[in-house]
This record gives structure tokens, C-alpha cells and sequence, in this order.
């Protein structure tokens, strides 16, 4: 299997959570939330067919992550 990470930035995840109707009793939870989400990614990254991306790169520049990613995972990019 290939596994391809994305994380995003904190103070967008928290913001973007912030609207919804989550059980989270306030900020902390929030944080804690994201904090531990992206601490099981970060423990999978430089496994063997991982590669991490970083979902702002993505968004802002969408071919060149894109290649990146099929690059690492040993596909064509088309």
C-alpha cells in the first residue's frame, strides 16, 4: 500500500472545526485534536511508501504537489 499524508495547518483545522457541531468542550480539545491527528502522520512519515504533503502546497500549487506525490509513489503524473 501507498499511503499519502496530508496535513494541514492547525489554525485552519481548529477554525474550520470551530463551525461544526463536534463534541469538543472548547479550544484545548480542539488542539488536542489536531495535535494528535497529526502525531500518528508524523510517526508514518519516511515509512516506505509514504510521502507527506502538506495541504496548503497542494491547494496553492496543485501540479507541482501532484507530481511530487506521483513521484513518490512511483506513478506518472498526466
Amino acid at each position: 500500500a501507498r499511503l499519502v499524508l496530508v496535513v494541514r495547518d492547525g489554525r485552519d483545522v481548529v477554525a474550520s472545526i470551530k463551525t461544526r457541531q463536534y463534541a469538543f468542550s472548547g479550544f484545548d480539545d480542539l488542539v488536542r485534536c489536531w495535535t494528535q491527528a497529526n502525531d500518528i502522520l508524523l510517526g508514518l512519515q519516511g515509512q516506505p511508501g509514504t510521502v507527506l504533503v502538506r495541504y496548503e502546497d497542494l491547494v496553492r500549487q496543485p501540479r507541482t504537489t501532484l507530481q511530487a506525490i506521483c513521484a513518490a509513489i512511483g506513478e506518472d503524473y498526466s
